[in-house]
């Protein structure tokens, strides 16, 4: 797999097919290979990028001492970005669809379409003046977490 540098980060992707550039953001559950059926579909049409992000593939982690934004995963889509010129389609799935949503707006007018499904936004609840909707998903996380060694057991 190819490798690009997002400032200190090695970026692993992988590049197929020819036409149009469409750019994969993959879920919090799979990495880049999440995208591997769709890609041999559409690789007589378009150009896939499919990058994995922190800590997927041989993307460099990310360093645990440091809260992670969706900027921070954007700056790696970028990356990516930067091995084609022209226009690209966004998708993202997921995390990946929040994080393609940001890489969005960081790529400005090089953005062609940004296709999302499922993506991860809670966040926006408490930016928009939800703040007990947000606090209500975020004990549902916590429970969740708190659980889950129970449940392994």
């Amino acid at each position: 797999m190819p490798i690009v540098k997002a400032g200190a980060f090695d970026v692993d992707y992988t590049d197929i097919g020819s036409g149009p550039t469409v750019l994969l953001v993959h879920s919090s559950a799979s990495g880049n290979r999440q995208w591997r059926r769709l890609a041999d579909e559409l690789k007589d049409r378009h150009r896939l990028i499919a990058v994995n992000l922190f800590g997927y593939g041989a993307t460099a982690a990310w360093p645990a001492e440091q809260t992670q934004t969706l900027a921070d995963q954007a700056r790696l889509v970028a990356a990516a970005a930067s091995v084609v010129d022209g226009p690209i389609t966004l998708v993202g799935h997921s995390m990946g669809g929040a994080v393609a949503l940001e890489s969005a707006i960081a790529l400005g007018n090089r953005t062609r379409l940004v296709i999302v499904f499922e993506p991860i936004l809670f966040y926006l609840l408490k930016q928009h003046g939800e703040p007990e909707a947000f606090a209500g998903v975020v004990a549902t996380a916590k429970s969740a977490i708190e659980q889950a060694p129970a449940a392994a057991e």
